[in-house]
């Protein structure tokens, strides 16, 4: 799938973008930018593309996680997709305030995110 991109909610001027990266062992969802009700949806579409192989999400240069971004992990779970996150700060304790931390195999880096799943 190519890359989108999208402006983030508005007023901001932050740029959202998200992309699957084949070049290494598993695929890599490259997120950045804020996950938002308006962005989301690009999210949850290339998680939905890339289900039912290992995957690695990595959120690294999300500045903005939504509820929305967390109803595309626990969608994607449902589904079966076995999701591997790197994660900011930020994003993690978000994952960690709604109670999903323990679910959510998180890696504090891609390369380790990608040994795991390609297990």
């Amino acid at each position: 799938m190519a890359e989108h991109a999208a402006h983030g909610s508005p007023g901001t001027d932050q740029e959202f973008s998200v992309r699957v990266d084949r070049s290494r062992a598993v695929p890599v969802v490259v997120v950045v930018g804020d996950v938002d009700a308006l962005t989301a949806p690009l999210l949850h579409r290339h998680l939905a593309d890339a289900a039912h192989h290992p995957l690695v999400v990595d959120l690294s240069g999300v500045t903005f996680f939504s509820s929305s971004g967390v109803n595309c992990f626990l969608v994607a779970g449902a589904s079966g997709t076995r999701l591997r996150l790197v994660c900011s700060d930020r994003v993690s304790r978000i994952l960690e305030l709604v109670g999903l931390s323990e679910s959510l195999e998180r890696y504090d880096s891609l390369s380790s995110a990608v040994r795991a799943a390609a297990g």
